[in-house]
């Protein structure tokens, strides 16, 4: 029978909210103190746990797999394998990405996942650089990163040519709608219509989103530091709310009062109390595997 003693280690004792960010925090510890010959495998089902493992394992000399997955689909991820793979400009860059694309805290684009912003990333010098300046400060975004962001948003809706957020959204908009000279009303020129949540943010709201996207970026490059000193996320993306709690701000006021005070008016909510929310966790993950591996294993035993 084996013996299992414990001791303290005071400096894992941390702040950190979330587990995702102090699994790292014990990665990293566990590496230090701990032979270079020793696996260290890390079992979790959570895509933001891939993606930090990923960006930190050049900090991590024992060989690192994740084992996720479950009955059959279980398997054990090379770490290390997924890091080579990529480069280490993509792995700096890949938590900003992650959140960018929507993730536990930030909003996704509707129908455009990972795979096609990844490719895009990837090809894009200024836009890899963009994600890999996020998080380095949490409350503050250069404007010449913001650019670089836009412009990868109209290439991610098929405008890659285009700087312009608002430009491409008015331009997506435009054609499927007709403006009647006559009524002055809109038509819709063709039978599908047109659904708004498929056309690109204007620009106040990404500015918005890429604040959150910053703050998160932020709180993940900082997982190595146990006590993490950060900003309030007031004013990053977030503000708070009447009762002191903290709600999205999803854009700067851009409408005269008098309008949003008649839309207020006439606005109505509907709650559908049956709709069901599935996990998706694992098809996520699945989803940035397949982008580094597409025709390459990407498990191993440990």
């Amino acid at each position: 029978m084996e013996n299992v003693s414990a001791t303290s280690a005071m400096e894992l004792t941390s702040n950190h909210e979330e587990a995702d960010t102090r699994i790292v925090l014990h990665c990293l510890h566990a590496a230090d103190t701990m032979a270079s010959d020793v696996d260290l495998v890390v079992r979790s089902p959570d895509t933001d746990v891939f993606i930090l493992l990923v960006h930190y394992c050049a900090r991590i000399h024992n060989r690192l797999f994740m084992d996720t997955g479950c009955g059959t689909h279980r398997r054990d991820i090379d770490i290390h394998l997924c890091a080579n793979k990529l480069g280490p400009d993509v792995c700096e860059a890949l938590p900003a990405l992650h959140a960018f694309t929507g993730c536990d805290s930030t909003s996704s684009f509707v129908r455009k996942e990972k795979k096609a912003p990844f490719k895009l990333m990837t090809k894009s010098g200024p836009a890899t650089d963009a994600f890999r300046r996020l998080g380095l400060v949490g409350n503050h975004i250069t404007d010449d990163t913001l650019s670089a962001l836009e412009q990868l948003v109209c290439a991610m809706y098929g405008k890659p040519s285009s700087s312009n957020v608002n430009d491409v959204r008015y331009e997506l908009f435009t054609s499927r709608f007709d403006l009647k000279p006559q009524t002055k009303s809109l038509a819709v020129t063709t039978q599908t219509g047109v659904d708004l949540s498929l056309i690109p943010p204007c620009r106040l709201s990404l500015h918005k989103h890429c604040q959150r996207v910053n703050y998160q970026a932020f709180v993940w490059r900082n997982s190595h530091i146990a006590q993490q000193q950060l900003p309030s996320p007031a004013g990053c993306g977030w503000k708070l709310g009447s009762t002191g709690d903290i709600i999205v701000d999803w854009t700067m006021e851009s409408l005269p009062q008098t309008l949003v005070d008649i839309l207020a008016e006439k606005e109505t909510v509907s709650v559908d109390d049956g709709q069901q929310f599935e996990e998706v966790e694992e098809d996520e993950l699945d989803n940035i595997i397949d982008v580094i591996f597409e025709d390459e294993e990407c498990s191993e035993e440990p």
